[in-house]
């Protein structure tokens, strides 16, 4: 007779995603830089997502999402045009709209990896 062990589903806890320290600690370090950019492309889409995942407390419950929002916000930045960025380039107070926007989008892979 053949011992048979069945196996066990591990699934994970809520909120027990590794990247929520890193998703909460980049908001709060960059969340002001990233809504500036949103706000220069001016997508109500984009706005929104970042205001809700910037202003989120880091001890509020919802702030375990913030690794969905950020995946968002990547995918959103990840389909704004050259040309868009050329036309919302007067409105964003930095010096380079696509440099920003170039250093979001890799900072935003590299955490969500």
């Amino acid at each position: 007779m053949t011992n048979i062990t069945p196996l066990r589903q591990a699934f994970p806890r809520p909120g027990s995603d590794r990247r929520l320290p890193d998703a909460t600690g980049f908001l709060a370090r960059h969340g002001r830089g990233l809504s500036a950019l949103a706000e220069a492309i001016d997508d109500p889409w984009l706005v929104t997502e970042t205001r809700t995942a910037c202003l989120a407390p880091p001890t509020d419950i919802g702030n375990l999402d913030a690794v969905g929002r950020l995946r968002e916000i990547q995918e959103m930045l990840d389909g704004v045009t050259a040309s868009r960025l050329m036309q919302s380039a007067s409105r964003y107070a930095g010096p380079d709209i696509g440099a920003a926007h170039r250093w979001y989008g890799a900072r935003l892979q590299d955490l969500l990896r």
